[in-house]
């Protein structure tokens, strides 16, 4: 269930790869002074909406940050300090971190005063040599890591996005991570949050109707679609309450996901879910749900 570590690593890679090639052509085709500044507000003042939007805090305070960096990187002529990737890094270290939060709240702009200040102070000071630059790849290296590391074991987008950024810092100058690497990568994470909202049911993490509608729309025949209901849920809820009905569901959710016999799981609505089998008849699909019926009543 939830995202494949393709899914979330995949858009990254291919936005890396288009950008060593765009880095390639010449200074003056990315480094035109309009394209320069434009390039930074537009993605990330995209992100940040697509952010707020669907209330991803990680990707929202993430491209604050970058922004930040390319800001103050932009007021002092785009000379910033070698340690940037670094004070960057740990920043996306503690929003990886922050649990599911409002975004706006009373602390909000003592956050983005917290996140955006190192930058400006750094760049008005030439950014102090105070380690090594060995020893700074080698802690961005970390970070990197690290970010991979968790990105896989929770299948976080915006773990992933931290990761391609901190990783390009350790192969493109500075100057260029900030002016298109890191906005265009959180971009993507923010679109692919708004996706997971939209398409896939948080709660089981199992594709929404919504998905399920798209994919019928697309599929031809023959194949089979079967309802799976959970009997007497809204008794259970009233008796048990809400917390263990959303256990149980989610626990059922697991189980459609394993059932195998081709079938695409989704989750209709309420305690109802769909397993649709393409390329197979409802004799065909039987075997697998009634194999699922008994596990489930197995427990």
């Amino acid at each position: 269930m939830g995202n494949t570590p393709v899914r979330l690593f995949g858009p990254g890679a291919v936005l890396l790869a288009l950008l060593f090639w765009f880095f390639r052509l010449p200074a003056a085709v990315y480094w035109f002074p309009l394209l320069r500044e434009l390039v930074p507000a537009a993605a990330g003042g995209l992100g940040l909406y697509l952010a707020f939007r669907f209330a991803a805090v990680r990707i929202f305070y993430g491209l604050v940050a970058a922004l930040a960096a390319a800001g103050a990187a932009a007021a002092h002529g785009w000379r910033p300090p070698e340690l940037f990737p670094l004070v960057l890094g740990l920043e996306f270290l503690v929003f990886s971190f922050m649990p599911p939060q409002r975004i706006l709240c009373r602390a909000s702009l003592v956050r983005a005063a917290l996140v955006a200040g190192p930058f400006f102070l750094l760049a008005s000071s030439g950014g102090p040599e105070l380690l090594p630059g060995s020893v700074l790849r080698a802690v961005v290296f970390l970070l990197a890591a690290f970010f991979l590391w968790q990105g896989i074991t929770r299948r976080d987008v915006s773990a992933a996005a931290f990761f391609w950024i901190t990783a390009a810092a350790l192969v493109f100058p500075v100057s260029r991570v900030l002016f298109l690497a890191a906005p265009a990568l959180l971009l993507a994470a923010a679109l692919e949050a708004a996706s997971e909202m939209a398409f896939r049911d948080r709660l089981t993490g199992l594709p929404a109707r919504r998905a399920m509608d798209d994919f019928l729309v697309r599929l031809s025949p023959p194949y089979a679609l079967a309802m799976v209901d959970i009997d007497f849920f809204k008794k259970f809820n009233d008796t048990y309450g809400h917390d263990t009905g959303d256990q149980v569901l989610a626990r059922v959710a697991a189980m459609i996901a394993a059932a195998g016999g081709g079938g695409r799981p989704f989750r209709y609505g309420g305690e109802e879910f769909a397993i649709v089998f393409p390329g197979r008849d409802l004799a065909g699909a039987a075997e697998t749900l009634e194999a699922l019926r008994a596990r489930i009543e197995e427990g």
